[in-house]
């Protein structure tokens, strides 16, 4: 099975390209016990949705309103965690209308509000370019998930000019199916099973739970060449 991973939810290393972090760790776990291998692919976020859309990628996970993956996936309830979104500035900088963002994300609708503010938007692949790009001073402004932005932070001297803002919180996210994947239906049915034999109420909180004995001992073996 061929499960694809963006930003906001994971950390991509810029020297290897390898993706890493706790979500990869949680969801593959939570994959396996449902009796498939998993081939995790890091990758940005316009190649992930033209992936999806045709059944090369199988598994994701995402906001249930992104634009791009419409009508393109089964979202699996109930929801893997929660994210926030925030939006920091540069209190010197007088120009004050360029933001810099993911390629693709709508940002639960903060993009066409930004953009009727005034904002002009500087697009990138994943969320640590746009942070570099923010914090090289190329752009006044950035919008990102609070997750990899805590992260790349932790790493750095703290920027005091740099004012951050919460400006959405508690945005569900989910394990997103692709409609064309080939483990569609079964994929539906064993999350079903796992969620409500382990009485999951958020997914992360789970991921270490054994599954159900009703599940399917034998493992599938989708993994991808492509």
């Amino acid at each position: 099975m061929r499960r694809g991973s963006i930003s906001p939810l994971i950390i991509r290393d810029l020297k290897n390209y390898r993706c890493y972090g706790s979500t990869i760790d949680h969801s593959t776990a939570i994959l396996e016990e449902l009796g498939y291998q998993v081939h995790v692919e890091c990758m940005p976020a316009a190649r992930l949705f033209t992936l999806v859309e045709a059944g090369k990628v199988d598994v994701t996970i995402n906001i249930s309103t992104t634009g791009a993956l419409e009508n393109k996936v089964t979202i699996i309830y109930p929801p893997y965690t929660y994210l926030s979104i925030v939006l920091a500035n540069h209190a010197e900088k007088s120009d004050g209308e360029t933001v810099a963002a993911i390629t693709g994300y709508d940002y639960t609708g903060l993009r066409q509000e930004l953009v009727k503010q005034g904002y002009t938007f500087i697009d990138v692949p994943s969320s640590l370019d746009a942070i570099n790009l923010f914090l090289h001073n190329r752009t006044s402004s950035l919008i990102s998930y609070l997750r990899p932005y805590e992260y790349y932070l932790d790493n750095r001297v703290p920027d005091k000019s740099v004012k951050t803002h919460h400006i959405k919180r508690d945005i569900p996210t989910y394990f997103a199916i692709s409609r064309t994947s080939k483990w569609h239906d079964e994929l539906i049915k064993r999350f079903k099973d796992y969620s409500e034999s382990q009485q999951i109420s958020l997914f992360i909180e789970k991921f270490k739970q054994t599954t159900s004995k009703q599940l399917a001992p034998a493992q599938k073996n989708a993994t991808s060449t492509n």
